[in-house]
């Protein structure tokens, strides 16, 4: 933070944290201490799911909308949330389908790209994030399906991705990246809000009933369904990218090695600012090999 000017922030009403792991929470301690008069917020994300978590993080929604509501003087109606509800999930169906449209066509929308426009568009709003969408779903509906890719096909799986330039070096290495696991890609996007009852509890359900990332405590189903992804699309390996100094990555990485090892599936490791050094493309470069069962395991 020291590096940044702090008027590149002045541009910001406030800034929203999630209390879902200590690094954020520090982040948040950082944040107040140097942008004093900055508005920041802060909401306990519960860590596991059960009707009382579910109930729990309601209360801390609406709690929020009444904060934002006292402040900015403007208050959040049912309606209004009803209103913002319907839209993100059009975004969310739209950009499901474009995940499902790319499996038959992964080259034509590489997904270093795929990366750079789901970026774009989660920074602004779904009203304005929609129209990109449908333009990308216009193109691939004029193209014919190849369900065969000449390229190996791997799963990129993390907890959150914002290095666009690893999935880059993948690429060149000759690899097509077919499917994610993150955060910022189709698990952001997976199931959507109930458009009846009481918002609040809808949206929490969502959030914590949602495909899991390693966060939520002692739920199997994250594995589950990144295995199942894995089948589904036929991949020839997984690239794990690791987060630095992220404890609850780090404790799920031994058990998604012990499940990919004894379906003999290639997995690599990288752990990396913005480049892989030689030895990591070689081992993705691996992955490409037929027999799956001669990965690299890091």
């Amino acid at each position: 933070m020291r590096r940044l000017k702090k008027t590149a922030f002045d541009r910001l009403e406030g800034v929203v944290f999630v209390k879902c792991c200590d690094a954020m929470l520090r982040l948040y301690d950082l944040w107040k201490a140097h942008l004093p008069n900055q508005r920041t917020y802060i909401l306990s994300l519960p860590k596991i799911q059960s009707s009382e978590a579910t109930g729990y993080f309601a209360n801390v929604l609406r709690r929020f909308s009444e904060v934002l509501g006292t402040e900015r003087g403007t208050l959040v109606t049912g309606q209004a949330l009803g209103d913002a509800i319907l839209e993100q999930n059009q975004l969310r169906m739209a950009l499901r389908k474009l995940y499902r449209m790319r499996l038959d066509n992964p080259l034509i929308l590489p997904y270093s790209k795929l990366c750079s426009l789901t970026r774009d568009w989660l920074s602004v709003a779904p009203a304005q994030a929609l129209p990109g969408v449908e333009k990308e779903l216009k193109g691939f509906k004029k193209i014919p399906s190849e369900k065969s890719s000449p390229l190996p096909k791997v799963v990129i799986s993390s907890a959150t991705l914002d290095q666009i330039e690893i999935v880059e070096i993948i690429e060149r290495a000759g690899m097509t990246v077919i499917a994610d696991d993150h955060c910022c890609g189709l698990r952001h996007f997976d199931d959507l809000v109930s458009e009846d009852g009481d918002p609040y509890l809808n949206l929490a359900k969502r959030y914590l009933n949602r495909w899991p990332c390693p966060r939520m405590q002692a739920n199997p189903s994250h594995l589950q369904r990144l295995i199942q992804k894995i089948d589904e699309v036929g991949a020839n390996g997984v690239i794990y990218v690791g987060v630095k100094y992220c404890d609850q990555s780090g404790f799920e990485l031994p058990r998604l090695q012990t499940q990919l090892k004894e379906r003999h599936v290639p997995f690599t490791l990288v752990v990396g600012k913005s480049c892989l050094p030689n030895q990591h493309v070689r081992h993705i470069k691996r992955i490409g090999c037929p027999d799956r069962g001669r990965g690299i395991h890091v």
